[in-house]
C-alpha cells in the first residue's frame, strides 16, 4: 500500500510541474488557494448517506477548517511574490 502511495504521489508531482508549466500564473495561483481550501461541509453529509466513519470525516472537516488560516496565509503571500 505504501509503495503505491509513492508513486502515486511521485506521479502526481511529474504531472503537476508539466500541467503547471503550461497554466497562466493566475490560474495557477487560483488552483494552488482553492487546494489548499478546507474541506467541504456537505463531506459529513456524505459520510452519513454512505454509511462511512462520520467521525473521522467530521474532524477531518474540524481540523481542515482550524488549520486553514496557519495554511491559507503563508500560501496567498507566497503566491502574490510570484
Amino acid at each position: 500500500v505504501r509503495a503505491g502511495f509513492r508513486w502515486r504521489v511521485a506521479q502526481g508531482r511529474r504531472l503537476g510541474r508539466g500541467r503547471a508549466g503550461r497554466l497562466a500564473p493566475v490560474t495557477l495561483q487560483a488552483g494552488v488557494v482553492v487546494a489548499s481550501m478546507p474541506a467541504a461541509g456537505i463531506t459529513p453529509v456524505l459520510a452519513v448517506e454512505y454509511d462511512l466513519d462520520t467521525t473521522l470525516v467530521s474532524g477531518t472537516v474540524r481540523l481542515s477548517t482550524l488549520l486553514s488560516p496557519v495554511t491559507l496565509t503563508p500560501i496567498s503571500a507566497f503566491l502574490q511574490r510570484r
